[in-house]
């Protein structure tokens, strides 16, 4: 359990790596479709998940989806702003800023 508490207004530097130092992202496919949910994840109403989960058509892209109706809307309230990010084969960083609890 973390002890300090997050804090609006503050830098984190978020990681993670594959078990056992294995690749969790093995083409293009794969940085593409963390990339899209990192930022429908990036939402204090959520439910973009749901509507993507739920499209039709499993092979929309990100473009597509994003243009459609069932796209993010305008007006969003983002958790974090992604100041930089690297995806590697293995693992992956982000440097976010917490905007809100």
């Amino acid at each position: 359990m973390r002890k300090t508490p997050f804090a609006n207004g503050e830098y984190y530097h978020i990681y993670n790596r594959g078990v056992d130092k294995r690749e969790v992202f093995l083409d293009e496919k794969d940085y593409t479709r963390f990339l899209l949910c990192m930022d429908l994840l990036n939402d204090e109403k959520g439910g973009q998940m749901e509507k993507l989960r739920n499209e039709r058509n499993p092979k929309v892209r990100p473009s597509e989806f994003r243009r459609s109706n069932l796209g993010i809307p305008e007006a969003r309230q983002k958790l974090v702003d992604i100041i930089c990010y690297c995806l590697n084969p293995n693992h992956y960083h982000f440097i976010l800023k917490q905007l809100r609890d």
